[in-house]
């Protein structure tokens, strides 16, 4: 399947391909691709707070998969059970635009996507992506982009699947976040992660914040305006969360 085309995430406009760079026609702007990330974060101005989550995660990479296995077994769920509960859901979705909000080295969600589906891996760390590269060949149908989550690059209703992995437990603006998991989810879209529920004793990730089951609830609220269903499973202090149309079954 083809990958629908970027927008600018500043204006909106369709972005046409130049060499190694993707230009708007709207606002000027030219977005760089390098070795194979489309980088939609150098040209725009960041926040202090976000330059510094993306320092952190450029400086985890390397030790990323192992920090997280660490984090999920802390919080008391096994391994096994996580990645699991994962491969569930990921490895049915077929023929689907699936969208890894946060991806980091898209460990272990890379191994269960389907060769029939297109995964999109946007992460704000240009390192944690190059991670991420190195697990897909370079003939798989997998597309990697650095961006700000709040402004998504993304078409409306063109995403089939969104995944969230601890990306909630990070993202800064919340409510921004989920505005825009709304615009670009299909209207039989649906949206896959987990929140920590509680920090581990060895908090690895430093930007890492809890969340609650309530905090989530509100926060999806939206979400379930459009006709779709909250199905929760707690392991340990983790919550699997799975927002899909209302006449789903639950998994």
């Amino acid at each position: 399947m083809q990958l629908l085309a970027p927008e600018c995430p500043r204006c909106r406009e369709k972005l046409r391909r130049n060499g190694e760079t993707l230009n708007c026609s709207g606002c000027g702007i030219i977005y760089p691709l390098n070795s194979g990330v489309a980088d939609f974060l150098t040209p725009l101005s960041l926040a202090q707070e976000l330059i510094d989550i993306c320092d952190y995660f450029d400086n985890s990479a390397v030790n990323y998969d192992n920090m997280i296995v660490t984090m999920v077994e802390e919080l008391k769920c096994p391994w096994r059970e996580y990645s699991e509960l994962i491969e569930r859901v990921v490895a049915e979705t077929r023929k689907k635009l699936i969208v890894n909000l946060g991806c980091g080295t898209s460990f272990p969600v890379g191994s269960f996507i389907p060769l029939d589906s297109h995964y999109l891996g946007l992460d704000i760390s240009s390192e944690m992506l190059k991670q991420s590269c190195s697990l897909f060949d370079d003939d798989s149908n997998a597309s990697f982009w650095r961006i700000d989550v709040e402004r998504l690059p993304l078409p409306d209703n063109s995403a089939d699947l969104c995944l969230a992995f601890f990306s909630f437990n990070v993202f800064i603006n919340l409510e921004e976040t989920i505005r825009q998991i709304n615009r670009v989810l299909k209207a039989d879209g649906e949206l896959f992660g987990t929140i920590a529920l509680t920090l581990p004793q060895e908090n690895l990730l430093k930007p890492l914040g809890p969340i609650s089951a309530q905090q989530l609830d509100v926060l999806l609220r939206g979400l379930k305006d459009r006709g779709s269903e909250l199905f929760t499973e707690r392991k340990g202090n983790i919550l699997f969360f799975h927002l899909k149309p209302a006449t789903a079954k639950a998994p």
